[in-house]
C-alpha cells in the first residue's frame, strides 16, 4: 500500500520470505517512481515474473540508483532460481542503501543456492551480530542460518546444536507460532537426531503452514523414516 505523509511517500511491500512487510520511505518527488515499484510488488505476489521484471527493469533504466527496484528484482531472479543474478542485484542494492538488511540475508541465501556456504554463514553471522530492530528480520537471520546449519549438503558446516538453539530464538521472536521457523527447528533437530522432537515440530509447523503443508509432509515423512533434511 502507498500513502502519502506530508513531503514523504510510503510503501509498504510484501515478501513470501518474510512474514512481516518490507516499510520503504521516499521523498515526495518519487511517486512515480514509488507506484511503479508497489505495481512490481503486486505482480510478483501474484507470480507474473514477466510482468514484474519488466516494471523495475523499466525504473533501472531510468534512475539506476533507485534501490528498492533491485530488492524486487532480487525476490525475482531467487524466485527463478537465478542465484547469481539475485547476488548481484543483492549487492548493488546494498552498496547504495547498506543498511536494508533485507539485501543482506537474500544474498546469504543466494549464496547458499551457489553451494557458497562460507559466504552464506559469515553474512548470517554479521547479520546478527549487528542485531537488527526489526524482529521480524531478526527471526529471519537466525532461521536462515539454522536451516544452513541443519541441511548444509557440506557435513562441514553443519551442527545440530547450534541449529537448534538458532531455531529457538527464531521461533521466540515469532511467537512460536510461525511455519517456516518451527520447520526450521524440525530440521535441526533431526540434524541433531532427536526425530521424535523433528516429528512434534513439523506437525506443530503444519497447523500455521498454509503454502507450505505439501512441503512439511514430506519433511515428516522424512522424519518418520529417521532421515535429516539435504537441500
Amino acid at each position: 500500500m502507498m500513502i502519502k505523509i506530508g513531503v514523504a511517500i510510503v510503501v509498504s511491500l510484501t515478501t513470501a520470505r518474510i512474514a512481516a512487510a518490507i516499510v520503504i520511505e521516499y521523498g515526495i518527488a518519487n511517486q512515480y517512481e514509488m507506484a511503479k515499484i508497489e505495481k512490481a510488488n503486486e505482480d510478483l505476489s501474484k507470480g507474473n515474473w514477466e510482468s514484474a521484471l519488466r516494471g523495475v527493469n523499466e525504473l533501472l533504466r531510468s534512475d539506476a540508483k533507485f534501490f528498492p527496484a533491485y530488492f524486487i528484482r532480487a525476490e525475482i531472479y531467487m524466485d527463478q532460481r537465478k542465484w547469481a543474478a539475485a547476488v548481484a542485484d543483492c549487492d548493488a542494492g546494498l552498496k547504495l542503501e547498506p543498511h536494508f538488511i533485507d539485501l543482506a540475508i537474500m544474498r546469504a541465501i543466494s549464496n547458499r543456492a551457489l553451494r557458497k556456504y562460507a559466504a552464506s554463514i559469515a553474512e548470517l553471522d554479521h547479520v546478527i551480530a549487528i542485531h537488527p530492530t526489526r524482529l521480524s528480520i531478526l527471526s529471519w537471520a537466525f532461521d536462515q542460518r539454522a536451516w544452513l546449519r541443519a541441511t548444509c549438503p557440506d557435513a562441514a558446516f553443519r551442527d545440530g546444536q547450534k541449529a537448534i538453539a538458532d531455531a529457538k530464538r527464531a521461533c521466540a521472536i515469532m511467537k512460536w507460532s510461525d511455519a517456516n521457523t518451527l520447520d526450521t527447528l524440525a530440521a535441526a533437530y533431526a540434524e541433531a537426531g532427536d526425530f521424535d522432537s523433528a516429528i512434534k515440530y513439523v506437525q506443530q509447523a503444519m497447523t500455521f503452514s498454509a503454502g507450505k503443508t505439501a512441503l512439511c509432509r514430506a519433511h515428516l515423512a522424512s522424519f518418520q523414516q529417521h532421515r535429516a533434511i539435504r537441500e
